[in-house]
């Protein structure tokens, strides 16, 4: 799916229907974790300056870019508000530190709207959403790509056994995708230990997991979130994203298709 302008039939379409459907199946706000619009961006051209990328879920997890300027703003890629965050280069991610609401041990929910241009192949992965520190084996979410096999990843890791032990893993292909502009998600049900991968609110891949994320990362290590990519420590090459992200979003919950971003827009 590619969207073209604002004001395309099928995108004013999608956008009342999603308007129609708030407040019958969207999420509470309290459900929210942390929420990154990058609205504050709109008429600048660059982040710049400690904590000046705001969490708008009321949570104040605010983030900070790795570089200074950071990246660049740009007009919005999701089909509601007005600006989105461009990444090109290792340092432009955004660095969020560790808190204890971002330690969900349950059910929850990642997703956010991106538009890749490539697949940085001089990583391990491409980070859109990650939290852990910058140890390798011991982390606890995240949704990412895989360079070498060019596909879209949904993982946890839980506490505890060696770090060599695999993860709870979802993938699907994404090279088609490449160039277009598509939402994202990533959800765990605590329940019933179902782990599902979406691309524009479809299931691509699932599996039943006992697995559920990590809550202790460690303190000298750097942890916390990362929104575009991450550390990537003393290894050569980085963990970020090539490409645009928007409207990124935790929740604490394991929300259904009908309640992610791509079909309720959140409230004004």
């Amino acid at each position: 799916m590619r969207w073209t302008s604002i004001a395309s039939p099928a995108r004013v379409r999608w956008f009342v229907i999603g308007v129609a459907l708030v407040g019958l199946v969207c999420p509470v706000f309290s459900e929210t974790v942390a929420s990154y619009r990058f609205e504050e961006g709109v008429g600048k051209e660059f982040a710049r300056g400690v904590g000046t990328v705001p969490d708008s879920s009321g949570n104040k997890l605010h983030g900070t870019c790795q570089d200074d300027p950071g990246g660049a703003y740009s007009a919005a890629i999701a089909p509601f508000g007005d600006g989105a965050f461009t990444l090109t280069k290792r340092g432009d991610w955004v660095f969020v530190p560790d808190s204890p609401k971002l330690q969900l041990t349950k059910s929850l929910t990642l997703e956010a709207w991106v538009n890749i241009r490539r697949f940085q192949t001089n990583g391990v992965a491409n980070f859109i959403l990650f939290r852990g520190d910058d140890r390798s084996g011991t982390d606890a979410y995240w949704l990412a790509l895989d360079p070498a096999g060019e596909t879209l990843h949904f993982g946890v890791e839980g506490p505890g056994g060696r770090p060599s032990d695999p993860p709870a893993l979802v993938s699907t292909r994404f090279g088609r995708y490449i160039g277009e502009t598509v939402h994202v998600a990533g959800v765990l049900d605590d329940k019933t230990g179902f782990l599902g991968l979406y691309v524009n609110g479809r299931l691509k891949e699932s599996m039943r997991t006992s697995i559920r994320p990590r809550k202790e990362l460690h303190p000298i290590y750097q942890p916390g979130l990362g929104i575009g990519g991450y550390f990537a420590g003393p290894a050569p090459g980085s963990f970020c994203i090539d490409g645009t992200i928007d409207e990124a979003r935790i929740s604490d919950v394991a929300l259904r298709p009908e309640q992610f971003l791509f079909s309720c827009p959140p409230p004004r």
